[in-house]
Formats: C-alpha cells, sequence, structure tokens
C-alpha cells in the first residue's frame, strides 16, 4: 500500500522544519528481511543488519541470524538528536556474516526520514539492493519507525486554491507520462501561498530536499519520491 501526501502538504512540512530547525529521535524495531541473496559458496547467509542516519555518528548493529534467507530479529533500536531530519535517511545495511574473511555486504537500502509522521509508528518496507549505483535487488527489510516530537501530522492540512489547481495539473500530468517540472521559482510562490516567507536560506533548505539531483528542477520523478512512500 502507498501513502500519498499532496505536494503542499509535503512542502508545507518542509517549510516548516526548516524554519525551526528541526531536531529528532527515531524509535524503531527492525522486524526482519525476506528474500535475501545468498552470499555463502557453502551453506546459506548468516545475516546482521547495519543501521546509520545520514549526519549522524551512531551506528547501530544487529544480532546475527544464522542460515536464513528470510532472518527474523523483532529488536528494538534509537536514534536520539537527529539534527536536520527533513535531510536525513535510515541507511540499512545488510551483511552476510564470515567467520574466515570480511563479512560481505548482502544489500543496500534507504528511507527518507521526512516521510515519518509525528509519533506514529509506522510500518515500512525497504528494498534492498546490491550498491547504491548497481539496481540489482537482494531482498526487503521490514521496519517499524517512530519520529519522535518531529514531523508531519495527519490533522495538518495546508489549503491553497493555487496549490490545489497544481496538484491536479501535476496528477494529470503524471497520469500522463510528461514531464512536469518546478523551478525554484515556483516552488518560492508556491511557499507565499501556503504562508511562508520564501527567504533564500528557507528555499535552499526546500531544495536540499526535494532537488535530489541538484539540477535547479524539481521533476515528476523527484515530485513523485516526494509525495509517496510505501507501507508494508
Amino acid at each position: 500500500a502507498e501513502y500519498m501526501g499532496t505536494l503542499s502538504e509535503c512542502l508545507f512540512f518542509f517549510a516548516r522544519e526548516a524554519c525551526a530547525g528541526g531536531c529528532m529521535s527515531l524509535r524503531g524495531m527492525l522486524v526482519g528481511c525476506t528474500g535475501l541473496a545468498n552470499r555463502d559458496i557453502v551453506g546459506v547467509t548468516d545475516a546482521f543488519v547495519l543501521l546509520e542516519v545520514t549526519g549522524h555518528d551512531e551506528k547501530i548493529r544487529s544480532s546475527r541470524k544464522d542460515d536464513s534467507l528470510n532472518p527474523q530479529w523483532n529488536e528494538p533500536f534509537e536514534f536520539s538528536g537527529i539534527r536536520r531530519p527533513a535531510e536525513q535517511r535510515l541507511l540499512i545495511k545488510v551483511y552476510d556474516h564470515d567467520r574466515l574473511q570480511a563479512d560481505e555486504k548482502v544489500g543496500f537500502g534507504v528511507f527518507p526520514l521526512h516521510n515519518l509522521l509525528r509519533d506514529e509508528a509506522t510500518q515500512v518496507s525497504v528494498e534492498l539492493f546490491e550498491t547504491t549505483h548497481a539496481r540489482v535487488p537482494t531482498g526487503c527489510c521490514k521496519l517499524w519507525l517512530t519520529a519522535l516530537g518531529w514531523g508531519a501530522e495527519r490533522s495538518d492540512r495546508p489549503q491553497s486554491p493555487r496549490m490545489a489547481a497544481v496538484e491536479r495539473a501535476l496528477a494529470m500530468e503524471l497520469a500522463q507520462g510528461d514531464g512536469h517540472v518546478l523551478r525554484r521559482q515556483d516552488i518560492a510562490e508556491l511557499l507565499l501561498e501556503l504562508g511562508h516567507e520564501p527567504t533564500p536560506s528557507l528555499l535552499d533548505a526546500v531544495m536540499r530536499v526535494v532537488d535530489r539531483d541538484r539540477d535547479g528542477r524539481i521533476d515528476a520523478a523527484e515530485q513523485r519520491r516526494l509525495q509517496t512512500y510505501k507501507l508494508a
């Protein structure tokens, strides 16, 4: 299933948190992985997971589950003091423990923290790939995640006639497969409609999050990634 937030909601929340700076704790439960690639020449993968948050020094390592391509952990974890959370991502790295040589990476997954709702536990399913660049699927990781004291709330619904018109046009163009592009000036005008003063620093903060390829434009793929995340 998917949760789809509107473009106005996403921009509103990003701008609100960018203005406030923002700091959060991330509480979670590592549930398990399914369909892991087997990295053992003899036997089956002995998996463990390394969790990190970008911009944060702490790393959390799970216990090891031997001889399973569908390991289950149900282990709690927590990261505290995460700064600029709208810009950060949870990194999920699954390894195969090797007793004789270096541990081998099984899969790599990413979950943007801006997709979480404030103080609401959300079950997510994150696809794992061979590397950050080679999009070869190597399994799936399931977690429960809660953003403590930060993030969007379901009751927040910023309203703007102009934003509603933009969202209708965006939905039509995405359905047709056309390239609907928003530029920095468009974002400034939309933020103003939502009640935020589009100062250069605020625009920089919002663009850092939404303009993933740093080309100064927010294309349809970036808008879709901004608005949607998968629920388990």
